[in-house]
């Protein structure tokens, strides 16, 4: 709906597809929540409380830490290692396939990094991952082949691979709880328990369940 009215408009019909999608991409939650907020209670009843409470957007507010601990490795912000001798700040880079990646003779991951892809320059990129996804891993050099280089993946010092451990549903909620070990602003990491994590939100209205 919000593309064919863009498509309408006296500006759509100088765009061209491209130019069109990608404005609809960056102007198109904006719109849709005015567009629910106009309308009447009869009207957005009509939409369900989902699609109601997706016109919202994801909340305003959010925490900001300058380092982080997933999977054993601290992480830090780019601009927080400024000046320092070590650096551990990018997560994640994607080559392409064929051009920017290949395995050689004996195993070892090498890779290109004037193949990048999704670097964020189109519509289609996505160059995000989750913090539970990445893993450290150092660049070497590769003599053979100038313009690559060897991806030699790391275990995190002081971290020991003990098997797998069965989680029990009581041991469930914890681990989730878990994934939220992070760094403030001293050099102490701290674990937030369940009662420091905010789990709702306040700028929606709730919703009823009837139980039978």
């Amino acid at each position: 709906m919000h593309l064919e009215i863009m498509r309408n408009t006296v500006d759509g019909n100088h765009l061209s597809n491209d130019e069109l999608q990608k404005r609809h991409e960056n102007q198109f939650c904006n719109w849709f929540q005015d567009y629910v907020m106009k309308m009447d209670d009869n009207g957005r009843s009509k939409l369900g409380h989902k699609v109601v409470m997706h016109s919202k957007g994801p909340m305003r507010v959010a925490k900001e830490f300058k380092r982080i601990v997933i999977n054993g490795t601290k992480y830090r912000t780019r601009n927080h290692e400024n000046g320092k001798k070590t650096q551990n700040c990018g997560v994640s880079v994607y080559v392409a396939r064929g051009r920017g990646f290949k395995k050689d003779e004996f195993g070892f991951t090498i890779v290109n990094f004037s193949h990048l892809v999704h670097t964020g320059s189109r519509i289609t990129d996505d160059p995000f991952v989750l913090s539970s996804q990445v893993s450290q891993v150092f660049y070497v050099a590769d003599e053979r082949c100038p313009n690559w280089v060897v991806v030699v993946k790391t275990k995190p010092r002081d971290v020991y691979d003990t098997g797998e451990e069965e989680v029990t549903d009581d041991d469930e909620d914890e681990y989730l709880v878990n994934e939220y070990c992070i760094n403030t602003s001293n050099d102490e990491a701290i674990e937030l328990g369940i009662d420091d994590i905010v789990w709702t939100r306040n700028d929606i209205d709730g919703m009823t369940i009837e139980t039978r």
